[in-house]
């Protein structure tokens, strides 16, 4: 987990950490869509991700993230829970990419292998970040999903 303090330039650590790994100023707005039936859990990554430059919004399950995501002109990164009552966030991921096949997903979960289980692996474009988890590693997680060279073509979303 990060501190609060400041390194031995003065500046502090959060601050540094978000400049390192949050988005450079100047680029393009993206939209992030975080999905967690966790009402803690769903503030706390909206604004360690507003904080580091995103646009977020948020929904408590699969349904209302649909919904929302409807409304919105651009989704670029799908962050959810895998866990979820209703629908789990392996379905919201596949009925969101029936409208948008190159959406990303960062699966936040601490069910890392029911997702394995249940399909073996992660597709193209996806990500598995387990639940703890500090800011730098969400921020880390998103940002290579988000970087133009994260993953080859699979023959999944052809």
């Amino acid at each position: 987990m990060i501190r609060a303090g400041s390194d031995r330039e003065g500046e502090p650590v959060v601050r540094r950490k978000m400049r390192e790994l949050g988005r450079p100023e100047g680029s393009p707005p993206v939209r992030v869509l975080v999905v967690d039936d966790d009402p803690n859990v769903r503030s706390h990554v909206s604004k360690m991700l507003n904080a580091a430059g995103y646009e977020t919004a948020v929904a408590a399950d699969g349904p209302k993230a649909l919904e929302l995501a409807s409304g919105l002109t651009w989704v670029d990164l799908l962050v959810t829970d895998l866990v979820m009552p209703g629908m789990n966030g392996d379905e919201l991921a596949c009925q969101m990419r029936a409208h948008r096949r190159d959406l990303k997903v960062l699966y936040l979960t601490g069910f890392r292998e029911r997702l394995f289980a249940y399909r073996g692996g992660l597709w193209e474009n996806e990500s598995v970040l387990d639940k703890p988890c500090s800011m730098s590693e969400l921020l880390a997680s998103v940002a290579a999903l988000l970087s133009p060279a994260s993953q080859p073509e699979s023959p999944y979303l052809r």
